[in-house]
């Protein structure tokens, strides 16, 4: 049987916890656009695959764990892949935790996510990220 889009997804959570970015790209699309708040370090708007790569790195760069994809619920919202759940991470300059909430919203073509669009609840995460 086809992998669905939210298999999909759980497959990218589960490399990405494991540190494998290799097996999260070969789920984006060579033109996927993601977006989430320019208030975060790593946030804006990137394009492609190189923006991907580079988003990712900025997000590490600044977060030692992440959305805690394993344990987030996934769902069919009809024209998107919903993922609700919770970052799990220290923040790398303040060494403070962050244990918020998060959404995730992804769009599929053709098997592959062409769009990608990451909320947190941003005033805590900016709590944490001061040193």
């Amino acid at each position: 049987m086809p992998m669905d889009d939210i298999a999909r997804v759980r497959a990218m959570y589960e490399a990405f916890a494991q540190g494998d970015l290799a097996a999260c790209i070969v789920h984006l699309d060579a033109n996927l656009e993601i977006r989430q708040t320019e208030r975060l370090p790593w946030g804006g708007e990137y394009r492609g695959l190189a923006g991907a790569q580079e988003f990712f790195g900025k997000l590490a760069a600044n977060l030692d764990g992440g959305f805690d994809g394993r344990n987030a619920r996934v769902f069919d919202a009809g024209n998107a892949i919903v993922a609700i759940g919770e970052v799990k991470a220290t923040a790398r300059k303040s060494g403070k935790p962050l244990h918020i909430p998060a959404v995730h919203i992804w769009h599929f073509r053709d098997g592959k996510a062409v769009s990608f669009q990451a909320f947190i609840e941003t005033p805590a995460a900016l709590a944490a990220l001061a040193a």
